[in-house]
């Protein structure tokens, strides 16, 4: 049965990554993000490759600048693949038995790609809750890879800490706005004093 977007976004976490990702938005002029426009034959984060790839950590990723893709593992058979729409454009396609490695170079992804992926990995995990595939003493398949609840856990607990690393990130970024706004203020109000003449005492 197929799931509705809806049914999906019912659930807390899903409620709370789009959330988190409406105040980054917000936080889009004082954070930087590195991705960019990669509209023909470009691909997302392509200025981390050499020779058509990416080698992050060890971990390497493949550029088909043709489909505007970035690739994590076996992606022949996109059954087994989740494809994730990036915000600068393109799309990540990673085999699902790769969700490990793709939760140890989470940070290679900007910002708001970090929310997007862990957004697609919550959703993996809800449909398949849904579907009743996911008992508790059972392994969870993901792509052709059986991961037991525990190494699930671990998957998901990985990119739960890089949201908290970015949400410091954003927090800080806000608070920093937030100053040098106080600045600016106390600057054009000092200005202001010194444009204004002075009254003659005397008079």
């Amino acid at each position: 049965m197929e799931l509705g977007i809806n049914d999906i976004r019912n659930t807390q976490n899903i409620q709370n990554l789009k959330s988190a990702k409406r105040q980054d938005d917000s936080f889009a002029d004082t954070i930087q993000l590195p991705n960019r426009d990669m509209s023909g034959g470009h691909a997302p984060y392509d200025y981390l490759a050499k020779d058509g790839e990416i080698n992050y950590n060890g971990v390497i990723f493949r550029l088909d600048t043709k489909q505007n893709q970035l690739h994590l593992g076996d992606t022949s058979d996109k059954s087994k693949c989740l494809n994730i729409q990036l915000s600068g454009g393109g799309y990540l396609v990673v085999n699902k038995d790769n969700l490990g490695q793709l939760s140890d170079v989470i940070g290679m992804f900007n910002a708001k790609d970090q929310f997007l992926i862990l957004n697609a990995l919550m959703m993996e995990r809800k449909i398949k809750e849904t579907k009743g595939e996911i008992e508790e003493a059972d392994s969870i398949m993901i792509g052709g890879k059986a991961y037991t609840q525990k190494e699930w856990d671990q998957t998901i607990d990985r990119f739960d800490e890089a949201e908290e690393n970015l949400q410091e990130q954003v927090d800080q970024a806000e608070e920093e706005a937030a100053q040098k706004a106080m600045s600016e203020s106390d600057i054009h109000i000092a200005y202001e004093r010194m444009r204004k003449p002075r009254r003659d005492k005397t008079a």
